[in-house]
């Protein structure tokens, strides 16, 4: 995170929802494994801190947060 680590994830996310090139399982797999990433974040008070201040400052982190809760993208197990 004090690398721009934060930034990267969520260039990474970005990513999955505008590169239709890959396949629809790979993008849920990586979209899954982000998910869990941002539960660990979540489930720290730094990771809390750093996301608040990056959903502060954002747009676009703040439309990607929403895009990803979206129930259409949601991957069933």
């Amino acid at each position: 995170l004090e690398i721009n680590g934060l930034n990267l994830f969520i260039r990474i996310i970005e990513n999955l929802y505008t590169n239709k090139e890959q396949s629809p399982l790979l993008r849920s797999f990586i979209l899954y494994k982000c998910v869990g990433c941002m539960k660990l974040l979540l489930n720290s008070e730094y990771g809390m801190e750093k996301i608040n201040s990056l959903a502060a400052s954002s747009y676009s982190f703040r439309q990607i947060i929403a895009q990803s809760l979206n129930s259409n993208q949601i991957v069933k197990r």
